[in-house]
């Protein structure tokens, strides 16, 4: 069922359930900002709210940790009727076995789907509200707290929603940051936050490793043959000399696209042995959502990606020939 935020809060008001929110797997500045600003909303409006994430907050968002306590599904006991907001997520593949399964316990539930990115497939049995015209999870969160629920800005709810717009956004750099997103962002400044000091902790927390390993990203990236695509495989053995997830590796991709003339950048990270993630980011105006989309993949319009297993070197460059061929391509005719 596809919702209007003005259902979603009078779910939010009229139910008694424990409210559980959870994002995806692995999860990012926009899903753990958004699930911090509506956990700490609805505890202000003396609602009963949890956050179980499978995994950790990585480094540069550990800070939102001293805002809200998470939970992981193991460490958690789950009422037989509960209330789960799930964000920045559509489909239950990308949360993890481990809260998938809690959800399968719980006798009577309400399941609500909060995300910017369109699934491939809605579930009959679950309710959703997407706006693929958001730059973030953030920025809905934002309209569901101030404009629908009437919950004044404290620094907490600022904080968290304006780490959720700088980390999706790459700080108002990429194609989806409208009006709107520069126009909360004033908001959440207005209300008082140190914004250098979350940009620093987003933006200049990495380790020495991250750094080691973004050196072998970078001397290892190739172009394709009319130079407008630039590529790079990392294999799970280098990860795993650095000790790093592959979380970790976020915007990494990103270096690549500041090469000059460089359209399409391509990411291709082996996870674990034989299963890659292939991770795609274009300029305007070369989307890559339906490329993806042809692997099983998706994701937003400059943005996307797919995973794949048990591929070779041809496939490899198979996939970097397609893309090359978008890219020389002129997707206005």
């Amino acid at each position: 069922m596809h919702l209007q935020l003005s259902d979603i809060r009078d779910l939010i008001l009229k139910n008694d359930f424990p409210v559980f929110i959870s994002a995806h797997a692995f999860p990012d500045g926009d899903a753990l900002g958004s699930e911090v600003a509506l956990a700490h909303a609805l505890e202000s409006i003396n609602k009963n709210a949890r956050i179980i994430n499978r995994d950790s907050a990585p480094l540069p968002f550990s800070f939102l940790q001293k805002y809200h306590k998470f939970s992981s599904p193991e460490n958690i006991t789950i009422p037989e009727s509960a209330f789960f907001i799930f964000l920045d997520v559509c489909e239950t593949e990308k949360l993890g076995s481990d809260v998938v399964n809690i959800i399968g316990k719980v006798r009577d539930k309400k399941i609500i789907f909060i995300d910017h990115h369109r699934p491939k497939i809605y579930n009959e049995d679950f309710h959703y509200f997407i706006n693929d015209d958001a730059s973030c999870t953030g920025e809905i969160i934002f309209d569901l707290l101030t404009r629908e629920l009437g919950i004044p800005l404290d620094q907490t709810i600022a904080e968290a929603i304006y780490t959720a717009i700088i980390s999706d956004t790459r700080s108002f750099r990429y194609s989806k940051t409208t009006s709107k997103s520069h126009k909360i962002a004033a908001s959440l400044i207005d209300s008082g936050i140190e914004t250098e000091k979350i940009q620093q902790k987003v933006f200049s927390s990495n380790n020495i490793n991250q750094i080691q390993l973004l050196g072998y990203v970078l001397s290892n990236t190739r172009l394709s043959e009319n130079k407008k695509v630039a590529y790079v495989f990392l294999p799970h053995r280098v990860m795993s000399r650095y000790h790093l997830l592959p979380m970790e590796t976020k915007g990494f991709i990103n270096h690549l696209l500041t090469i000059k003339n460089v359209e399409i950048a391509v990411l291709l990270r082996e996870d674990r042995p034989d299963h890659i993630k292939v991770s795609l980011r274009s300029k305007k105006p070369y989307p890559i959502d339906t490329y993806a989309e042809k692997y099983g993949g998706g994701g937003k319009k400059f943005g996307a990606s797919f995973s794949l297993k048990n591929i070779n070197e041809q496939t490899r460059r198979e996939i970097i020939g397609e893309l090359e061929i978008m890219a020389g391509e002129n997707p206005d005719t």
